[in-house]
């Protein structure tokens, strides 16, 4: 039997070495990229409600302010996309206390183009990003 055994070349260890330094660049720009996109959505929503002139979400729930109102700020969105210009925020009602995993779910109620709408939004703590939500009406 022939063992033969085979070793890259310089050039080809200095090729690889190449390649696996453009994949951490990608890497790292793809990371820093998600980060400051989350972070200017996060502005967006924000500025979102203010700049409509429509007033924030009434007290409740367990969220703190800043994810509330970014919370409101995507169902005043989703609300104008349907063509109501004055969503206001009713009622917050936690149907679900916190489990194990710090999940909870809420029911948003909110009256926009004369009409009553309900949202369950579940929040999900993420060590990414502090509280993920989803919402679906």
């Amino acid at each position: 039997m022939l063992d033969v055994k085979t070793q890259a070349s310089p050039a080809r260890q200095k090729s690889k070495k190449k390649v696996m330094t453009i994949i951490a660049i990608i890497a790292i720009v793809t990371v820093v990229l998600v980060v400051s996109g989350s972070f200017l959505l996060g502005l967006v929503l924000r500025n979102a409600v203010g700049a409509a002139g429509v007033s924030g979400p009434v007290d409740g729930g367990l969220a703190d302010p800043a994810v509330k109102h970014d919370v409101w700020s995507s169902l005043v969105i989703y609300e104008k996309g349907l063509g109501c210009e004055d969503p206001e925020s009713v009622l917050i009602t936690v149907l679900q206390q916190p489990d194990a995993a710090g999940v909870w779910v809420e029911r948003w109620d909110v009256n926009a183009c004369g009409e009553s709408h309900s949202y369950k939004v579940r929040f999900s703590p993420s060590p990414e990003s502090g509280i993920v939500y989803a919402i679906t009406r």
